[in-house]
């Protein structure tokens, strides 16, 4: 019966990531019992967002009604992908991957954190999320809030990526300043 020998080969970045990871664990086993908090169930879902397609705030109760008819609102289709906080509001990428994403931006309000289902709206407003217009909002991939205060969007102008593609219109970036919405 032949032997087998395993030994760990490190490069720089995986030495360097092994020794953290080693150290940290060594600090967390000789901390005292009683200084590690302990988490319930109900305290990591107080602490937890789940936003999703189903909780959106509506400008009205026919506006979602005439949206289901014109196969503009399909909850299951919004995928919330990219996220950046700044003061009380989170600030969502919702792709138009397929048919029936009413808005590529939206907005969360942090101020009710204890809500697990948070009502999301368009950001900045429903009008400049329409992908029927040159000024809006048609398919936000990815966003970042500078320090001086401006939610970046990057805007690919291609709508239903996954399904059928088409370009309403060229890939851009926009530029929002939270304090005006402008």
């Amino acid at each position: 019966m032949e032997e087998k020998f395993y030994f760990l080969a490190f490069d720089e970045g995986n030495k360097k990531a092994f020794l953290s990871a080693f150290f940290a664990l060594l600090l967390l086993l000789n901390l005292p019992r009683n200084s590690i908090p302990s988490f319930t169930r109900e305290m990591i879902c107080s602490m937890t967002l789940y936003p999703s397609g189903w909780y959106i705030g509506w400008q009205n109760k026919t506006q979602k009604e005439d949206l289901i008819t014109k196969g503009m609102y399909r909850p299951k289709n919004i995928l919330p992908t990219r996220f950046q906080m700044f003061n009380d509001s989170i600030f969502v990428a919702l792709p138009r991957f397929r048919c029936g994403v009413p808005f590529s931006l939206g907005m969360l309000d942090f101020k009710d954190f204890c809500k697990a289902e948070p009502l999301m709206y368009p950001y900045p407003s429903w009008f400049a999320n329409r992908y029927d217009s040159d000024d809006s909002v048609h398919n936000a991939v990815d966003l970042i809030v500078d320090l001086n205060g401006i939610l970046w969007v990057l805007d690919t102008g291609v709508i239903n990526t996954l399904t059928s593609p088409k370009i309403v219109d060229m890939p851009r970036v926009i530029g929002y300043c939270l304090k005006t919405a402008k």
